[in-house]
């Protein structure tokens, strides 16, 4: 009884393990260390807040093994020092900055269950906030520069011209087949924040020659024709059902025949990512969007299958990447 105790206890006050690294993120403790380890009163005076308060923050974040205390002097734990500072090519900063957003729903989720509705409004995160959506891409970004740069590998891209990168994004997933496939010609089309970014993001890559940013639509704009490849990454799962159709008839339309679709994404019952995330992740889209939702391998496959699309397969990444592919063909 008391293991049992301890389980389901260590779940529930498991907000608090979170909201402790969420506030050192967000107030700039681990950038205040990046360089060396500082006592409470030089953190606070770096960041700006008083010393007492954050000393208890400090004692928590230790307690929990982000940061590392040696005499009074705080540095940043083994695990979250490389990714937690803005230098560092794994940087979660912006990641953990759009959990917190999230984070703050989760006590409207019974009522969301019970209603079937998001706990926001749905185009906050896609440009009717400019500060969310600012930190929605932004962490979109943390992970495809992190976990997500391997889908170069796994991409079958040989002898392919023209890409449609649908939903782009920042255009991080854009730069880094660009630079893996010199001669791929891309386009990058999301909405206008989303664009502005890509735009800049291109640009101080020196990418701009080869990568195209497009700010529309995908759901109503034009998508152009004869690609031959559609990448759609993480967009899927904003969409139910019927919004998956439509939009996947779209890319059908947009590709030439023998075209190839690349959908990247988190599906439930992936056998390597035993569905936690997955899982998770779907019941934050039930918080944020209309419809989304994770799908299985092969609900998505089916519904691909639907939009006349064939040669269905599903390429998983490495073990650590809780995403990965499912690849179908145009028929010629």
């Amino acid at each position: 009884m008391e293991l049992a105790q301890i389980e389901l206890l260590k779940i529930a006050e498991g907000f608090c393990d979170a909201h402790v690294l969420l506030a050192l993120n967000r107030l700039g403790v681990f950038e205040a260390v990046a360089a060396g380890a500082k006592t409470a009163a030089e953190i606070g005076q770096a960041v700006g807040v008083r010393e007492e308060p954050l000393a208890r923050l400090l004692g928590a974040g230790t307690a929990i093994r982000v940061l590392v205390n040696e005499h009074g002097r705080f540095s940043p734990g083994p695990f979250a020092g490389p990714l937690l500072d803005r230098k560092a090519p794994g940087y979660l900063g912006n990641w953990l900055r759009l959990l917190e957003r999230w984070a703050t729903l989760f006590p409207a989720l019974a009522e969301s269950v019970r209603r079937g509705r998001a706990a926001q409004d749905p185009a906050a995160h896609l440009g009717a906030d400019p500060a969310y959506t600012r930190e929605f891409l932004a962490a979109m970004e943390d992970y495809a520069r992190t976990r997500g740069r391997e889908v170069v590998d796994f991409l079958p891209l040989e002898g392919a011209r023209r890409l449609l990168d649908l939903g782009g994004g920042s255009g991080a997933y854009s730069i880094l087949l660009a630079r893996r496939w010199t001669e791929l010609a891309i386009t990058v089309l999301d909405l206008p924040q989303a664009a502005a970014m890509a735009r800049t993001n291109v640009a101080a890559a020196g990418l701009g020659h080869r990568i195209e940013v497009r700010a529309a639509d995908y759901h109503h704009d034009d998508l152009g024709e004869q690609w031959d490849v559609v990448f759609a990454s993480d967009v899927l799962h904003q969409e139910g059902p019927e919004g998956c159709v439509r939009l996947l008839r779209r890319a059908h339309d947009a590709l030439r025949p023998g075209g190839l679709l690349a959908v990247q994404g988190m599906f439930l019952g992936a056998a390597h990512t035993r569905q936690r995330w997955p899982a998770m992740h779907s019941l934050i889209m039930l918080l944020i969007s209309e419809q989304g939702r994770a799908y299985s391998v092969g609900e998505l496959s089916a519904l691909i299958s639907e939009c006349g699309f064939s040669a269905c397969r599903h390429v998983p990444l490495s073990l650590l990447n809780v995403n990965s592919l499912l690849l179908a063909e145009r028929p010629a």
